[in-house]
């Protein structure tokens, strides 16, 4: 008996969730100074996080990055790169200390599929940056194995 297209997308769907699961899950332990996008510091992690949302999506869809940071008046500038396969896009906002707003939103839309990486550096006027990165992955819903 042979599954209908949309179980097959399904399954197809639920594994790429569970390998781009494992595959943040790694690269958070790995990291010494950054934030996971799960909002759990690193060791040696600053005021920064990101989060991303949907972690996993069909390309033509949408993903939501949320930055939220803490006040300090040592924040200077704030660098948000997304770095993916046949993908780069970064965008540097100058910030004014304590009183920058704690939460930045950007949406990034019809990303090619892959996986990708949201890395935030803020800058602070010691000229010690604060690191925080999340990732999300983009399915081809084309792609061999999802029909």
């Amino acid at each position: 008996m042979s599954a209908s297209r949309p179980a097959a997308a399904h399954a197809v769907l639920l594994a790429a969730l569970l390998v781009a699961t494992i595959m943040r899950t790694g690269l958070a332990a790995a990291s010494g100074n950054e934030r996971s996008g799960d909002g759990k510091a690193a060791a040696g992690a600053e005021e920064v996080a990101v989060t991303v949302s949907p972690h996993l999506l069909f390309e033509g869809g949408s993903v939501l990055g949320r930055i939220r940071l803490e006040p300090d008046p040592q924040n200077r500038a704030m660098h948000v790169e997304v770095d993916g396969g046949d993908y780069f896009s970064s965008s540097t906002v100058q910030l004014e200390g304590a009183a920058a707003p704690l939460v930045w939103e950007r949406r990034w839309k019809g990303l090619p599929a892959g996986t990708y990486r949201v890395r935030v550096t803020v800058e602070h006027a010691q000229g010690d940056p604060h690191t925080c990165s999340s990732e999300f992955t983009v399915i081809d819903p084309r792609a061999e194995g999802s029909r």
